[in-house]
């Protein structure tokens, strides 16, 4: 499972948190345009998701 977090705080950037049956890793990416991108990104997929 790979789930994306926004950090609504920090406008430049952006975090990635992985969840495995046997690791959890967090990438956070300090950049306006990489966060950015990710935004519009999660809200395209957000817009297209349907509920479960």
């Amino acid at each position: 499972m790979i789930c994306m977090k926004l950090l609504p705080h920090f406008n430049n950037a952006v975090g990635t948190i992985i969840v495995t049956k046997t690791q959890k890793s967090c990438i956070l990416i300090r950049n306006k345009e990489v966060a950015e991108s990710y935004r519009r990104y999660f809200d395209m997929l957000w817009e297209q998701a349907t509920p479960c």
